[in-house]
């Protein structure tokens, strides 16, 4: 995680064919842009309303966020048993590496690198698509 912001800090896109779902800029003047999925994990503009946190990845010298409902920080990677996507989920280019319990329910797994790549090329025709 490299930082959190409030989604009330994210600039409005300036684009009708963007996908981002807001920008947040920098006290440096960098620009980060952020997105937000559905359900389906799908990117979608606008937001739905309950995003009010952005959490900020880096991967090399990329920054991206993803608009939350909520974050929780965990103690180490330990709190997570990882296991193996099933081959149905596996097939397509999706944000996830893996799959883990946690709590009640179940956790989708990503790392930063590939949410970075994901969210980097959201118009590729592959996006969405089997691998």
């Amino acid at each position: 995680m490299h930082r959190i912001e409030l989604a009330a800090d994210l600039e409005e896109p300036t684009g009708e064919q963007e996908w981002e779902a807001g920008w947040f800029v920098h006290e440096n003047g960098l620009s980060w842009p952020a997105y937000s999925f559905n359900e389906s994990l799908r990117l979608e503009r606008p937001a739905s309303a309950g995003r009010t946190l952005c959490a900020f990845v880096t991967s090399e010298d990329a920054v991206r966020g993803i608009l939350c409902d909520h974050v929780r920080s965990l103690e180490s990677d330990l709190d997570l048993a990882v296991e193996s996507l099933p081959g149905c989920i596996d097939a397509l280019r999706s944000v996830a590496t893996g799959l883990a319990r946690y709590g009640d329910g179940v956790a989708l797994v990503t790392d930063a690198r590939t949410l970075v790549d994901y969210l980097s090329f959201p118009q590729d025709p592959a996006y969405g698509k089997s691998k």
